[in-house]
């Protein structure tokens, strides 16, 4: 019953939340995700490195920030952007009126309020939480940041994982100050072990900076995961796409037996594919800057030095055998060139690799491409004597097989009749 109740609480209250949270929270928000946070954070970076800008950034790790969350504050919060009063005191019950206790070796302590923290699993708790690192964020607004489109942007979040961006040390380190003040008055507390740092250039060498939560400096990166994806301090997206083939490798050969298993049907296997492999593969490729050093080693990108390919007729992924470039496929028997696709299919004698941009690529000695088409033209040789030296006897048993023919056509019209 009690589910029920915030969930319509929730529907009614969502409305006003939504307005209040700006477009720099991804967490929470209908229509966004992680992907869409991990794109603008690397669009922000292709744009300033593009005119010679570097990008300072801090992602911002919490010590529990669920569990912190102020009661009273929250309240305050809600008051403040005028809920109704009887959905104020539907939270307010439910939230104040949670006590806990101590139980050490069957005895049980004295039971107290509970005045911080928002519920695990609660329909209520993501919206609170956003409204509440709102207020927070709110007090950077304006500041300097990254100029794009006339917009200043000087942080993206997605829920409690908060990423500052500046241009400059100096702007990076009042951003932290002021966020980590703001968040001490409500109660949160920055982790600044979790808390760390990065400069993306096009330099070489990243120039190294120092940035303090109090007197602890924090660390500098070179890389960082950010929502599940690599962000690195050169700008490319090498160590994302290395990292992504690296772990669907690692999913597949744990799935082997599975997909290897000749009892199950194809279909079945390729949905367990889809199912377990892909999505790993396939995270975040939306946001992927894809330049000649990376093209390479992306799977199924049907480019020359791909490792694996997918058939032009049934898109089966194959590997390419050692050396061979004519490529045949197991499922559909089609057979194609695996550098630009072409089909072989009416190619006997391999013309393909003779001319054009594929010419020479074959992967054979010029010896046994020799030998092939001497076999070739071996078999359709043999056929044409074997014909030439068999016409003669077709020709003295044809009269034989039409008037066998005649004979029974006319039994058939005797019986018709």
């Amino acid at each position: 019953m009690t589910k029920i109740l915030l969930r319509v609480d929730m529907m009614r209250i969502r409305s006003k939340i939504k307005s209040e949270i700006a477009d720099e929270q991804y967490g929470f928000v209908e229509g966004k995700g992680t992907t869409n946070a991990i794109y603008t954070l690397r669009t922000l970076i292709q744009r300033a490195i593009k005119v010679q800008k570097d990008v300072h950034l801090c992602f911002i790790d919490y010590t529990k920030a669920f569990d912190r969350v102020r009661h009273d504050e929250i309240m305050k919060d809600l008051t403040q952007i005028k809920i109704d009063g009887k959905d104020l005191r539907v939270i307010k019950n439910i939230y104040w009126e949670q006590t806990a206790a101590m139980r050490v070796e069957g005895e049980t302590s004295t039971y107290q309020k509970i005045k911080r923290g928002v519920w695990q699993g609660c329909v209520l708790s993501p919206d609170l939480f956003s409204l509440y690192s709102e207020f927070i964020m709110r007090n950077i607004e304006g500041l300097r940041g990254i100029h794009i489109g006339g917009h200043i942007i000087n942080n993206l979040r997605y829920a409690d994982d908060i990423v500052l961006i500046a241009e400059n040390t100096k702007d990076l380190q009042r951003l932290l100050d002021i966020v980590r003040e703001e968040s001490q008055k409500r109660g949160l507390e920055l982790n600044s072990k979790k808390t760390e740092i990065m400069v993306v250039s096009r330099k070489e060498t990243p120039p190294n900076i120092n940035i303090y939560i109090f007197d602890t400096k924090l660390q500098q990166r070179d890389q960082f995961k950010y929502l599940g994806a690599f962000i690195s301090s050169d700008g490319r997206d090498t160590t994302e796409i290395s990292s992504r083939i690296a772990q669907s490798k690692t999913m597949f050969k744990g799935m082997k037996d599975i997909l290897t298993n000749p009892h199950m049907s194809i279909e079945t296997r390729k949905r367990v594919l889809e199912c377990y492999i892909e999505p790993i593969l396939m995270y975040g490729c939306e946001t992927w800057i894809i330049s000649k050093q990376t093209r390479g080693s992306i799977p199924f990108a049907n480019t020359e030095d791909a490792k694996i390919k997918r058939c032009p007729v049934c898109h089966v992924p194959i590997e390419r055998n050692d050396g061979c470039a004519q490529m045949l496929c197991k499922q559909c028997k089609h057979c194609f060139c695996w550098y630009c696709l072409q089909s072989l299919d009416d190619d006997f004698l391999l013309r393909h690799y003779d001319k054009g941009p594929c010419k020479n690529k074959l992967g054979h000695s010029r010896a046994s491409v020799i030998w092939h088409r001497t076999q070739v033209v071996g078999i359709f040789a043999g056929f044409g004597v074997l014909l030439l030296v068999a016409s003669p006897f077709l020709l003295l048993a044809a009269p034989c097989i039409l008037c066998c023919k005649c004979k029974v056509c006319r039994c058939c019209d005797e019986d018709d009749t």
